[in-house]
């Protein structure tokens, strides 16, 4: 699964939103998309077991109608049925996740730039890691971008943490802390900026 599908699978981006958004781009009609938001919400609460009769209650087309497009849905490559150890039928979304991480990672628009940005920073974390990243590792990138931190600074507090050992965001996360907290000094201390906003103020009185 690419990084923006991660993204979505570990609920930093919304599927149901992001499906909405782009489900016509994927050539999926209505009916197709509200099936596959509503598999979406049976796995959110634990249940991946595929019941038509069960789904039947929460659609409103025929069984015979939604058995066919699900069966459509598999041949389309966006949701995969398999059978567990106790020959019940249970469904996997990561094919529908990875493809609208395919979509937003294309997108040029810059409602997309914070979800490029955070998908970069994936990739260069579990390449310094040498390991898949957590939800709670999504969380905090995700918290990272949002609270304005750059891309370089932030590759530099996960290099930082690799040199001492520490292989963990929360390390990181205290470096781009610390170094956030001794900028804002170095600025608060600066005389010029001080002799700038007093004649500011000077003037306005």
């Amino acid at each position: 699964m690419n990084n923006i599908g991660k993204l979505i699978k570990s609920k930093t981006i919304s599927f149901n939103e992001t499906l909405i958004k782009n489900y016509v781009r994927l050539n999926l009609n209505e009916i197709e998309a509200m099936i596959l938001m509503v598999l979406y919400n049976q796995q959110d609460e634990g249940n991946s077991y595929l019941s038509v009769k069960a789904l039947k209650e929460k659609v409103s087309i025929s069984e015979e109608d939604l058995s066919n497009y699900l069966m459509l849905l598999v041949q389309k490559g966006m949701i995969e049925i398999l059978i567990d150890e106790e020959s019940k039928e249970t469904f996997n979304l990561d094919q529908i996740m990875d493809k609208l991480g395919d979509l937003l990672n294309n997108n040029k628009t810059t409602d997309y730039d914070k979800t490029i940005i955070v998908g970069e920073i994936i990739s260069f974390t579990e390449k310094m890691f040498s390991k898949p990243l957590t939800s709670g590792d999504l969380l905090i990138i995700n918290e990272w971008v949002d609270n304005g931190y750059d891309l370089e600074e932030i590759k530099r507090a996960i290099l930082q943490s690799t040199k001492v050992q520490k292989q963990s965001l929360k390390y990181a996360d205290a470096v781009l802390v610390s170094k956030q907290n001794t900028r804002r000094t170095e600025i608060n201390a600066d005389p010029k900026i001080k002799e700038l906003i007093d004649s500011i103020y000077v003037k306005r009185k």
